[in-house]
């Protein structure tokens, strides 16, 4: 039996979309319905061979926002961007700057000087967090 390769690599993504993935140009994101603090919600992406959501572009931030608006309307995920590295310089957990924001009003802010994680609200904006905080779990696979 002879297979495509162009084939067996388009399977996962097609599965992916089944359930309920999105899809955002070469990008999908999905969610396993858990909550998880920061820490945990990388580890539990990474295993899977992803990482968690990290929206580029407001193309990939409504995907993610799609991803939420189905787990109920005060749902919020975390995004794999922090400033645990150097405070107040937000970065993707690669190390880059971030290129795409999509701040609420007056974020971030740091409050309470314990807020190093960021989360996406089902409006699609982005807030600063602690990251012991629970969120669903959103990843995102290239």
């Amino acid at each position: 039996m002879h297979f495509e390769y162009k084939n067996i690599l388009s399977l996962p993504v097609s599965v992916l979309l089944f359930h309920g993935g999105k899809q955002s140009g070469d990008k999908v994101f999905v969610t396993n319905g858990l909550e998880e603090n920061f820490e945990n919600a990388q580890k539990t992406c990474k295993e899977a061979g992803g990482v968690l959501a990290t929206p580029r572009s407001a193309a990939e931030n409504s995907a993610t926002q799609e991803i939420l608006h189905t787990k109920g309307e005060s749902a919020k995920a975390f995004l794999g961007i922090s400033d645990l590295q150097v405070e107040g310089i937000f970065r993707y957990l690669s190390g880059e700057k971030i290129i795409f924001t999509n701040w609420n009003l007056g974020e971030p802010n740091n409050s309470k000087d314990n807020e190093d994680c960021v989360e996406i609200q089902d409006n699609g904006k982005w807030n600063d967090i602690p990251c012991s905080l629970l969120r669903l779990v959103i990843c995102e696979f290239q």
